[in-house]
């Protein structure tokens, strides 16, 4: 059994801080490897849980003052990993990190796989335990705790498999709601489970419940028109204040209690109010946006470096034109490569690209019905440059590998 009073303090609060310690030095690597290889494969993916989980148990070993019984260890490592990774997807006024905004949801998904991983381990190990001692029922019989426990273990699971990339494409409000209702849910199960796990369960209980308020507080009503160009739906949303977005920002539209994030295409502020304008792409949330809606205020910092750069490039792939448009019309030196699947897609657009040829703007289209262009004859470097990609992973990641070689700086925001 774990150790008690002064002592059982100093063990979780090492482990805790051996869990976060070794997670934090993985992310050097980690950021340097996802910028020279194109995208996620399931070996990288595998081997980068593991090499965490790896780096973290024998953190919490050298850290720990405890060392009779290790099966505790996966699970204080776990929580601790839970009540962190999450920090690193808030918005707004408690979101960290803020220059290393594009990386955060990367982090924050490897670091919630990893505890996912550790709270497995942990169970399997007591489990297996158990059977293999015939005890398995007498000890839930005996100890209601440990049900407690096997309910925790399948909500992880649940909520791991609703984040994977298919289930958020197939209902993105499916992945919202079970985090937002999940995410309580871990932390009361951990508390029943074990109750000295409050000193790792207050402190996130806390940082949740203040996030949650300023994301409820923070919102504004919006009045919405709406259009359709081909596969595109304009969205104009009019709110009476002034709101100045920066370029490659985004708000989270809310028309029920689960909010989706859109980048904004423009915004114009007259006489104290401000009329923003959203492309979306068709789908399940453009049908049926009549009435007011309620909007967060502008998120993001993903592309505010590259306006230190004297020339950008720009790289959208179907709907991840809309920040870059915004950054290509106050941008000064700007090249636009736009690649779609056909012809409609254009119209989305067309009056933000006839003005941006108006300035001058080097505009360049593809449709991959021709097939995808080659990225490497598009990408010359020049001195001061930056590239900004927006898109599917597949592009954006084979415009990092490109950056990478060429030694440009990219500065990139997936879009599913």
């Amino acid at each position: 059994m774990p150790p008690t009073n002064s002592r059982y303090y100093l063990y979780i609060g090492s482990t805790f801080c051996a869990g976060v310690l070794f997670s934090l030095l993985f992310l050097v690597p980690l950021s340097a490897g996802f910028s020279k290889l194109p995208r996620w494969t399931p070996f990288r993916l595998i081997t980068t849980v593991l090499l965490v989980a790896v780096l973290t148990y024998l953190g919490s070993i050298a850290f720990s003052v405890e060392s009779d019984v290790y099966f505790p260890k996966f699970s204080y490592m776990a929580l601790s990993l839970f009540c962190f990774s999450p920090v690193l997807a808030f918005k707004g006024a408690f979101s960290v990190l803020p220059n290393a905004a594009d990386l955060l949801p990367v982090v924050h998904a490897v670091l919630s796989t990893v505890g996912v991983l550790l709270a497995t381990i942990h169970g399997l190990l007591y489990l297996c335990l158990w059977v293999r001692y015939n005890a398995l029922l007498a000890i839930l019989k005996q100890d209601t705790a440990n049900i407690y426990a096997i309910v925790l273990l399948v909500i992880l699971l649940l909520m791991f498999l609703t984040s994977l990339p298919p289930v958020r494409h197939l209902s993105f409000a499916l992945f919202k709601i079970f985090h937002f209702l999940a995410y309580p849910l871990i932390l009361v199960f951990a508390y029943m489970h074990q109750p000295n796990t409050l000193p790792f369960i207050l402190p996130a209980f806390v940082l949740q419940l203040l996030n949650l308020v300023w994301s409820i507080f923070s919102t504004r009503k919006a009045t919405v028109h709406v259009t359709t160009a081909g596969p595109v739906t304009r969205l104009t949303l009019t709110v009476n204040h002034q709101i100045h977005p920066r370029p490659g920002q985004h708000i989270y539209v809310y028309k029920s209690m689960i909010g989706h994030p859109f980048s904004i295409v423009s915004a114009k502020q007259v006489e104290g109010m401000t009329t923003l304008l959203l492309g979306i792409k068709n789908g399940k949330f453009t049908q049926d946006l009549t009435g007011p809606l309620r909007i967060s205020r502008p998120l993001g910092n993903t592309f505010d470096p590259l306006f230190k750069y004297d020339h950008l490039v720009l790289i959208a792939g179907g709907i991840g034109i809309t920040p870059l448009l915004s950054i290509a019309q106050k941008a000064e030196r700007v090249s636009l490569i736009w690649i779609v699947k056909d012809q409609s897609w254009l119209e989305g657009f067309r009056t933000e690209l006839d003005l941006l040829e108006s300035r001058n703007v080097h505009l360049e289209t593809y449709l991959t019905t021709n097939g995808r262009p080659d990225l490497s004859d598009l990408i010359q470097k020049q001195a001061s440059m930056a590239i900004g990609v927006c898109g599917p992973k597949g592009l954006v990641g084979d415009v990092i590998q490109i950056g990478s070689r060429l030694k440009i700086p990219v500065h990139f925001e997936l879009f599913y």
